[in-house]
């Protein structure tokens, strides 16, 4: 019977051992109230949005056309990429989770491939 390669073995220890503190890969960096901070950079824009809240009622006050599109076109991005930042932390997951499933899919090929010369004697 062919064994595992020697790399795969490790990866699959390494995986073993890792199971205990990646138990929940999606959680927040703080928490300040009800608003869940993911990185550095969704805080950034968060920042971002706020200011951008201020500025747009501030156009609005003042009512002059060109401040108020501007102020809205940068809450509206701002917003937008606040959201974005979130995903990231999504893909990041993912990212993760997809590594340690081609880990576990050669695992269970190998010993697929194994159980096959077995039945096959």
């Amino acid at each position: 019977a062919a064994t595992m390669p020697k790399w795969l073995k490790k990866a699959v220890e390494a995986d073993r051992a890792s199971k205990e503190k990646d138990k929940e890969y999606l959680r927040p960096c703080c928490e300040i109230g009800p608003i869940q901070i993911w990185s550095f950079l969704h805080f950034a824009l968060i920042l971002a949005s706020i200011a951008g809240i201020v500025f747009t009622v501030a156009s609005f006050i003042i009512l002059e056309l060109t401040n108020i599109i501007v102020a809205v076109l940068g809450l509206v991005l701002s917003a937008g990429l606040m959201a974005a930042a979130r995903l990231l932390e999504v893909l990041r997951a993912l990212r993760i989770e997809v590594a340690k499933f081609v880990i576990e899919n050669d695992r269970l090929e190998m010993s697929s491939n194994d159980l096959g010369v077995k039945v096959s004697r």
